[in-house]
């Protein structure tokens, strides 16, 4: 019996001392470090708990910054309505002729930027008198954006719905957010800060290095995280996989959200934006991953509404100086070549 148990613990600890010694490796050395990066949101929350739908904390001044390798990729400030938007755009009109209501992801909230591409058109627009909200919001869907076009039609009475995506906005999910004194988080199995997409709440008023400091805090090393990349990898992997089937779930559900967007307001009242991406502009290499979002974008584009108006900006001459280093937004240059696409088409 005592042979026994010593075996049983000789052979547990075979196998787990090199586990704990090769953790504490990958521990002291950092590792994996794949790029990963930190967002941190000052100021205010970011949910959808309150309201149903995507927002800031109201009336609010925020910070938002992105940590990559230590180094800070971008840092801006911006203002939030009374609903919890960003406001990339205040115009001052009392009794406008209507309202024309915006939706679409981060590239059209403007993250990475402090300057925010729909801008340029919401000034047009409010000189002929038409006041625009912006209801985008990172990580959108179509069908996230279907449901703040709702609000904005049930509780702001607008009139006209914009819609600005991205290729692979019309192959995503719809996920909730929620929010507690550490982070703002996307609703998972967990909840927890870091286990999916996640925005840490940062202390306020912090220097440049004690922002990157507090952002150290905020990466994990180890044997746990080489594990769970490689489950990421995978899944990514099953994700191509699946959507090389057009009738899938994801892009229906996607499909039908546009087409409800255009009964809401009304096909000639709806307008569509496709704007252009690092993979539109061959900045991120994946040919594959190219290849499909244009296949299933072209499908999308056949099963929607035939009356809402189409506008392409994927050939808007963006290249690698418009683009943050490591992040996928453009930056202040490329949201402001974006706007000038943008004005240059589109006429209401």
């Amino acid at each position: 019996m005592i042979n026994s148990s010593v075996k049983l613990l000789f052979i547990i600890s075979a196998i787990f001392i090199p586990i704990l010694v090769i953790d504490s490796i990958l521990q002291f050395i950092k590792y994996p470090s794949n790029n990963e990066r930190v967002m941190l949101l000052s100021g205010g929350e970011f949910n959808s708990k309150e309201i149903g739908i995507r927002h800031f904390s109201r009336n609010s001044e925020l910070k938002q910054a992105a940590i990559y390798d230590n180094e800070i990729e971008y840092f801006y400030k911006f203002k939030t309505d009374e609903s919890g938007f960003r406001i990339t755009y205040d115009c001052d009109i009392k009794n406008p002729n209507s309202i024309i209501a915006i939706a679409g992801d981060s590239f059209t909230e403007g993250q990475g930027s402090s300057l925010v591409w729909v801008s340029k058109i919401q000034n047009t627009l409010c000189k002929k008198k038409y006041k625009t909200i912006n209801t985008a919001m990172a990580g959108y869907s179509i069908i996230g954006m279907s449901k703040s076009l709702k609000y904005a039609k049930n509780k702001l009475s607008a009139s006209h719905a914009i819609v600005a995506i991205t290729s692979g906005d019309i192959l995503r999910v719809d996920v909730e957010m929620i929010s507690n004194d550490e982070c703002s988080v996307y609703v998972s199995r967990t909840n927890r800060g870091g286990d999916s997409a996640t925005w840490w709440h940062l202390p306020p008023d912090l220097g440049y290095e004690e922002i990157v400091n507090f952002s150290q805090t905020k990466f994990k090393y180890g044997l746990k995280e080489v594990f769970r990349n490689a489950k990421i990898k995978i899944k990514k992997q099953f994700s191509y996989f699946e959507t090389k089937n057009w009738n899938n779930e994801k892009i229906n559900s996607n499909i039908k959200a546009m087409n409800d967007i255009s009964s809401l307001f009304g096909p000639k009242k709806t307008y569509l934006i496709i704007l252009p991406t690092k993979l539109d502009k061959g900045l991120e290499v994946n040919p594959y991953k190219k290849n499909l979002f244009a296949k299933q974008l072209n499908i999308f584009l056949k099963k929607i509404n035939k009356d809402i108006k189409v506008f392409d900006l994927r050939s808007c001459p963006l290249d690698k100086k418009h683009f943050h280093l490591k992040d996928a937004h453009p930056n202040e240059m490329g949201q402001k070549l974006i706007s000038e696409c943008a004005q240059a088409i589109f006429k209401i």
